[in-house]
């Protein structure tokens, strides 16, 4: 069974207004896109979920993906746009950090004239407050950009960053060296992650898969199975080829360089799900999620070790037997984080457990305080 999550895909409404980088585009994508015209798409092509990414700087623009998160099934969440640079830009971070759908910022590095911008100080207040609220950054890059987005991410060692596209190498004009060694130092000097869209686009119509192939090879040579995400980059994708070609396009490539399952797997939509802590409401119905901000989801019938159940999108199979109302984990739970049911915070897990896995008190402390005593004693509780 398919469970793919496309880590990077648009909808805009002309009539918004906001999106003037269309003005001169190609008419095939100068027109309406939303979730009516994906959804046929992703039914046929066996995706359970999508990552929704801004396409015009303005704060109107992010709202208008979040009330389309709200009601479209398939969306499991949104990256949108913050003036990084503003006065109150961390306040607004703080805000949309309130909102369940709300994963993570993409400043549109690529149209800024000024290439040193995302080194600007006042652009630490905003990324620190990233980091603190376990958002990502989406760095939409060219190769020019590179050795400065790696001086950021050392900056910043803790920001969960995402290279963008691959950072749009040059395929068309076989432009690779100096692209291949940047891009490369990227993975190797920080924890960032790496898109594997957008690349058809920069090839052009008439590439195949012998073209792109050394780009690809290359991407995952440094980023590895385990930091590479799939994504179609719809509907600018529509300027080189289209949904299906491109999900086959990837496909061939995880085949070609030998992938084993669970690292295909990874890349076709574990690793989106990882980073972005996504919930993507696709999950077993014996499963029941409390709350949106919950990184667990409640047992409804017992499940049974080694069976195989469809988790926020990701088929996972289960390591022990899962009795009814117990917990299993909705995403990756680092050791140290707190583990959240009903919206709250209800303890800190004592060791990572991975997507799927079964949350109690093997790996669970309780972060109770006790605050009454009877007979001399305290008493406690474990609200778990």
């Amino acid at each position: 069974m398919k469970a793919y999550i496309d880590s990077h895909q648009h909808f805009w409404q002309l009539s918004r207004g906001d999106y003037g980088w269309l003005d001169d585009a190609p008419d095939r994508i100068r027109r309406d896109f939303l979730p009516d015209d994906l959804q046929p798409l992703l039914a046929d092509a066996g995706v359970a979920g999508t990552v929704l990414v801004q396409a015009a700087p303005t704060e109107a623009e992010t709202a208008f993906l979040l009330e389309l998160a709200e009601r479209t099934e398939f969306i499991a969440g949104v990256v949108g746009w913050v003036p990084l640079d503003a006065e109150d830009a961390a306040g607004k971070i703080d805000q949309l950090a309130e909102n369940p759908w709300f994963k993570g910022v993409r400043p549109m590095i690529q149209d800024i004239a000024d290439d040193d911008w995302m080194l600007k100080p006042a652009l630490d207040a905003p990324l620190k407050r990233l980091i603190g609220h376990g958002l990502c950054f989406d760095a939409l890059v060219k190769p020019r950009h590179l050795p400065n987005l790696l001086r950021l991410l050392e900056r910043h060692p803790e920001l969960r960053a995402v290279v963008d596209h691959g950072a749009k190498p040059d395929i068309a004009g076989g432009g690779f060296d100096a692209w291949a060694r940047d891009i490369a130092a990227i993975a190797a000097g920080t924890d960032a992650f790496c898109k594997l869209s957008g690349l058809l686009t920069e090839a052009g119509p008439a590439a195949g898969t012998t073209k792109l192939e050394p780009y690809v090879e290359h991407l995952l040579k440094c980023f590895g199975a385990g930091r590479l995400m799939w994504g179609s980059d719809w509907p600018v994708l529509l300027l080189a080829g289209d949904y299906p070609s491109w999900l086959l396009m990837a496909e061939e490539f995880t085949a070609k360089l030998s992938l084993s399952e669970p690292d295909k797997s990874s890349v076709m939509g574990g690793n989106c799900a990882r980073f972005y802590r996504l919930g993507n409401r696709q999950s077993d119905q014996r499963l029941l999620r409390l709350h949106p901000r919950d990184n667990i989801l409640v047992c409804c019938q017992p499940l049974a070790k080694a069976e195989r159940i469809l988790v926020e999108g990701i088929l996972v199979e289960l390591l022990e037997t899962v009795e009814t109302g117990h917990k299993l984990a909705s995403r990756a739970i680092a050791e140290g984080e707190k583990v959240i049911k009903y919206g709250v915070p209800i303890g800190t897990a004592t060791a990572d457990v991975p997507l799927g896995g079964h949350v109690h008190l093997h790996n669970l402390r309780s972060d109770y305080v006790a605050s009454h005593h009877r007979g001399g004693k305290t008493a406690t509780e474990t609200r778990s």
